[in-house]
């Protein structure tokens, strides 16, 4: 598990955009971007309303709006997200919420695809 440099407490609420270098756990409640170059975390008791950009995002609460990680995205059982998703690797775990579209970048596709034997 990785350490949080930066932890948003239960009972906060910020509205305005969070950037950060390293990971950035958030169990309050936010409305604007959170942008981190690591790892996002939204607790069971938090509540976002932005967009979201990271190389990991892991949802235990609830997203309105659009997602985007680079490695994964892994919405828990209690985890919603009611918006867009972009990531390589999208795990939905049984009883999570996911209501939007889900997409996979053009060059992640290209890395995936096999070649067919040759004859």
């Amino acid at each position: 598990m990785e350490a949080f440099d930066t932890i948003i407490g239960q009972g906060v609420k910020l509205q305005g955009n969070l950037t950060n270098q390293g990971a950035i756990q958030i169990n309050g409640s936010v409305e604007g971007e959170i942008r981190s170059e690591s790892m996002i975390l939204i607790g069971q008791s938090a509540k976002v309303k932005g967009p979201l950009i990271a190389k990991i995002v892991e949802i235990m609460g609830e997203i309105e709006g659009t997602v985007t990680a680079e490695e994964k995205i892994e919405i828990q059982p209690k985890g919603r997200l009611l918006g867009d998703a972009t990531t390589n690797n999208l795990i939905i775990k049984q009883g999570a919420i996911f209501i939007g579209r889900s997409e996979m970048p053009k060059n992640s596709a290209q890395n995936s695809k096999t070649e067919s034997p040759k004859e």
